[in-house]
């Protein structure tokens, strides 16, 4: 009987250290354990900020087809771009895009394809980006929050796709939506990131080293980009 009562005892001890095991799983997300925010110290409910960096990068194509893994291999960070997205895509699925990983920073760049592809004005890119970031801080009011500016856009890009819009209206509204977002960031002590100024060349246009396709950054201009966003990590 004492043999049974020990066989017992050991398959519940057993269960036990299964079930740790699994519930600390379940907290790691890329290597970073998130227990939740809220901790109790003396009966009294405190708000505790999260030190440790699980960085989302939130975004179209341009996100989609940045190679974060070798870029920043020593950030734990996400991949949360998706190709075609427009700004509109992103404000109803922050769920599954932001909030699901409890992120300590979001870098966000987004616009491009309401311009290129759609009609959206200035206004209502830069209107769905403000909703965004304001999502995300009433969910989680420790994230810190990055806009990027949108990227530069060429003619190249218009050559090879008879739908989408000419440079000249893609670009005006490039402009106008970076200087609402930037003011936009001052004014609610968000970080804006000028991306945009970098890429392009002494004429104000995306500069070719910069891009093969007059969309999208190439390997070089990913690598300026990654030079810019690394001063905003740990």
């Amino acid at each position: 009987m004492k043999k049974l009562d020990q066989i017992v005892l050991f398959i519940v001890f057993a269960l036990l250290i299964g079930i740790i095991v699994l519930m600390t799983l379940m907290f790691v997300q890329k290597g970073r354990i998130t227990f939740g925010r809220i901790v109790v110290k003396e009966n009294v409910i405190e708000e505790k900020k999260v030190m440790s960096e699980n960085i989302v990068f939130l975004g179209d194509s341009i996100t989609e087809g940045y190679d974060l893994d070798k870029y920043f291999e020593k950030h734990y960070h996400v991949q949360s771009g998706i190709n075609g997205n427009y700004t509109e895509d992103v404000l109803n699925d922050l769920e599954k895009r932001v909030y699901q990983y409890n992120p300590s920073k979001v870098f966000i760049m987004l616009g491009i394809n309401n311009f290129v592809w759609g009609d959206s004005s200035a206004e209502d890119v830069a209107n769905d980006i403000k909703k965004i970031c304001e999502k995300i801080e009433e969910r989680n009011p420790y994230t810190e929050i990055y806009i990027e500016s949108i990227f530069p856009y060429s003619a190249k890009w218009k050559e090879e796709h008879d739908h989408a819009h000419d440079a000249d209206y893609v670009v005006s509204r490039i402009n106008d939506t970076n200087k609402i977002l930037k003011k936009y960031a001052v004014e609610k002590d968000y970080k804006y990131i000028d991306l945009y100024s970098l890429l392009v060349d002494e004429d104000g246009k995306y500069d070719l080293k910069y891009t093969d396709d007059g969309l999208h950054p190439n390997e070089e201009g990913y690598k300026v980009v990654t030079a810019e966003l690394l001063k905003y990590m740990k």
